[in-house]
This record gives C-alpha cells, structure tokens and sequence, in this order.
C-alpha cells in the first residue's frame, strides 16, 4: 500500500529527506515524484500531500510539528498539515525566500532544533536563524569563514554544528562561530 513509486528512467525511489514529528509519524520528501510529500502514520496508514511541487530535497519538523522542505527550485517550503491530518482544508503551506528574509534562495541544509529555532544553511551567503517570527543572519563577519553551509546538527548540550563546504566544521557557542577544521 505504499505511495514510494520507482521513477524512471533508473527506476528508483528517490527519498530526498526524512524526519519524525512528535506524533510519531515518519515524514518523507520525495523529489521529483507525483507524491512529493508522504507520510507514514504511527499506526501503519500511508498518506500524500499535494504540495505544488515535486522538487522537494530535504525535510525537517520543528518543536510545532510544522515541515520545513528545501526546494531545488529555491527557498523553503513550510507545511502544517492542521489539527485533521486527514482533513485539506487546513492545510498551510508558505515558500520562504529571500523577500522573507533568506539570505539567498539556494538552500543546502535545514535543522529544526529542540528550542523550535529553524537553521538554514546556503550556498555561498551563510546560515539563517528562524525563530519563529524573524531571521537572524550569520555570515563571514561572524565568523563563518566558509559560507557554504552543507550540513547543520544539534548536539546534546544545544550547540548548532556546521558542516562546510571547504572550511570543515563549525560550532556555535554563546552566539560565536568556532572553527573545529
């Protein structure tokens, strides 16, 4: 019963993010097919989501159960399936670009931490904070020397760790950038 379909013309399920909402259901992005956003319940029950688009890359649910998906075509997507996941009318969907506050539209990593702060990692302009109503910018001034941010993690002690793309591996403590190589 599952809504993964092979694509052609490799014939592969092309699963581009992956992340668990507080429900226990498993979200799952999957780039270029008809169901780009699929969910498997916590009792067993598959469910996709009509979007607008199948250039979702990558997922992550912050602290409000909201999706954060990075789009191939630029931004952020964010979608909050409402209180029926079984119900369209209340869905929400919002694209968050830079005329919302991005520092750019290419987007190579996304984290929700356990605080409900949206981490935004781009190619080559830094790393944007989302705190629920404004973004906070972090780019070479800051400390980021490499500002292609590949990969973002929070560890146990709610550090936010960078992945980049030349520069290594960055920290961030007590709001400064730390450069681990």
């Amino acid at each position: 019963n599952s809504p993964l379909k092979r694509q052609p013309p490799l014939n592969l399920i092309k699963i581009s993010g992956i992340a668990e909402d507080s429900k226990g259901n498993v979200w799952m992005g999957s780039f270029g097919s008809d169901a780009p956003l699929i969910c498997l319940t916590k009792g067993g029950l598959w469910k996709t989501f009509d979007i607008g688009t199948s250039e979702v890359r990558d997922i992550t649910i912050d602290n409000q159960d909201r999706k954060w998906m990075i789009l191939q075509t630029g931004g952020v997507l964010v979608f909050d399936e409402g209180k029926n996941i079984d119900a369209s009318f209340d869905d929400k969907l919002i694209t968050i670009t830079t005329k919302n506050g991005l520092l750019t539209n290419e987007v190579l990593s996304i984290k929700a931490d356990e605080l409900g702060y949206v981490w935004i990692g781009t190619n080559q302009k830094g790393l944007s904070e989302y705190d629920g109503h404004t973004f906070k910018k972090y780019t070479k001034s800051d400390g980021l020397t490499y500002s292609s941010i590949s990969g973002i993690t929070e560890d146990n002690d709610k550090h936010i760790w960078l992945g980049t793309e030349g520069g290594g591996v960055y920290v961030l403590e007590k709001g400064q950038f730390k450069n681990m190589r």
